[in-house]
């Protein structure tokens, strides 16, 4: 009798899972940050990634995003370099020690179609904290596009510049520690 109930679990149909590739190039993670006197926004790229997925439902995923490639696009080109090279800085995101940022889906709950509740890993200047935020994920051909939106939290990863969380008194010097970030995701199979 258990061996016999051990033998049908085993041919059980299970739906095995897969791991789509996302296309990088087709891919974009926007982000958002201000101060108490001015609003910037620009793009990082996509190094690599992947969404897992069960039948045709989101269970998880991984990618790694190319720190060094901040790039602004609300500013001038005569003072875009200079931004970004700050925002690579040590005062920031650290690019030349901490290159990329990691972001690795722990668990997802469907809601409605095509919705979901994702909780996520979030690594950045090798500090590591949990994310919850709300994405989607919709058929499109043999492929899938994915969005997510969600803010975090720089002071919580150790980015201390003009940080309230870190100096008081700044006034009109201090930049916000949320940082918002919107991603939308092509597949390639």
């Amino acid at each position: 009798m258990i061996l016999t109930l051990i033998l049908s679990l085993f041919t059980l149909q299970l739906t095995p899972k897969e791991a789509i590739p996302v296309n990088t190039q087709k891919s974009t993670i926007a982000w958002e940050g201000g101060s108490a006197t001015t609003t910037h926004n620009g793009l990082i790229k996509l190094k690599s990634g992947n969404l897992e997925i069960s039948d045709g439902k989101l269970i998880g995923g991984t990618f790694e995003v190319d720190m060094t490639s901040i790039t602004n696009l609300d500013v001038s080109e005569a003072y875009r370099g200079k931004l970004e090279n700050h925002l690579k800085s040590e005062d920031f995101f650290d690019t030349k020690a901490f290159p990329s940022a990691h972001l690795v889906i722990i668990k997802t709950t469907a809601e409605k179609e095509n919705r979901y509740r994702i909780v996520a890993d979030l690594t950045v200047r090798n500090i590591t904290k949990a994310i919850e935020f709300n994405a989607t994920l919709s058929p499109n051909g043999n492929d899938y596009e994915a969005t997510a939106t969600f803010n975090f939290d720089r002071s919580e990863f150790e980015v201390k510049h003009r940080s309230g969380s870190f100096f008081m008194n700044l006034g009109d010097k201090l930049i916000y520690d949320d940082i918002k970030v919107e991603i939308s995701l092509v597949t390639q199979k």
